[in-house]
């Protein structure tokens, strides 16, 4: 049997990173302002490189996570589960497969509105991390986990 799971942005935390992305592209942003207003051309010439890249970057920083999702929207990660095996695929970063045996335990953990699963894996030092899949998810995996781990020890 076979399930296919798809990584999920809810409407808060969508809502909740971009009002994050805006505080600090407004962080970013005001420097600019003030500096074009405020300061002489004399401070400018000496300094004006520093302030634009400094702005520049803060209001980079602040659109990153929220483009990040933006592209988690357009290109989900799918989670496969299979009898013996599950399956994480990644747009960018490839596809991860994974036995059940190879798993020591799995985490569920909800941070800031943001649904994290993570997967201990025994011989290796940190856990495998993957952002955006439901309870649901979590709960039909750890079943999965489970069955395997079982039916191996009969």
């Amino acid at each position: 049997m076979r399930k296919i799971f798809f990584s999920k942005i809810d409407f808060v935390t969508q809502r909740e990173l971009f009002k994050r992305g805006i505080r600090c592209a407004f962080l970013g942003f005001f420097p600019l302002i003030l500096a074009a207003i405020f300061c002489p051309v004399s401070f400018l010439e000496k300094w004006g490189a520093v302030i634009f890249a400094l702005g520049v970057s803060l209001l980079a920083y602040g659109m990153v996570p929220y483009q990040k999702m933006c592209y988690l929207k357009i290109h989900p990660h799918c989670l496969i589960l299979e009898r013996e095996t599950f399956c994480f695929t990644d747009a960018k970063k490839g596809t991860f497969i994974f036995s059940y045996h190879e798993i020591e335990r799995i985490s569920f953990l909800q941070k800031q509105g943001i649904h994290i699963l993570k997967f201990y894996i025994k011989k290796k030092c940190h856990p495998f991390t993957i952002s955006y899949f439901s309870r649901d998810c979590f709960e039909e995996l750890q079943a999965y986990f489970n069955a395997s781990v079982d039916g191996s020890e009969d």
